[in-house]
């Protein structure tokens, strides 16, 4: 898996591309963490380029998110395939986390399209 980082002002960007295993996850994390500085409020997570996720790959991003918050962080996501949705969507994300477009459980994809 490869991760492109992107600096917004107050926002980090990561574009995590390829599949996230629970390596990669602890990885990504551990990356994305030493690019904060101290001025950036939000991490954004753009899915569009990743292609699967597995369980050990939320825990890790899970873990990442409970650290920014105790840091005082934001997090969010963006966009993210019908496949990378379904695992994050079947583990609860986004009962906790805001994403970019709303998951559509009635019709499976993240952009509510058919």
């Amino acid at each position: 898996m490869q991760v492109e980082f992107l600096e917004d002002g107050k926002r980090l960007i990561a574009r995590p591309q390829g599949r996230m295993d629970a390596a990669d996850g602890e990885r990504f994390a551990a990356e994305t963490q030493q690019l904060l500085q101290a001025k950036m409020k939000t991490v954004t997570i753009d899915l569009d380029h990743l292609e699967a996720v597995s369980f050990g790959g939320i825990r890790a991003m899970l873990k990442f998110a409970r650290s920014l918050k105790d840091q005082e962080r934001s997090i969010d996501f963006l966009g993210g395939g019908e496949i990378v949705r379904d695992a994050l969507d079947q583990a609860g994300f986004d009962d906790f986390f805001p994403f970019t477009p709303p998951f559509d459980s009635n019709r499976g994809k993240a952009d509510g399209t058919q």
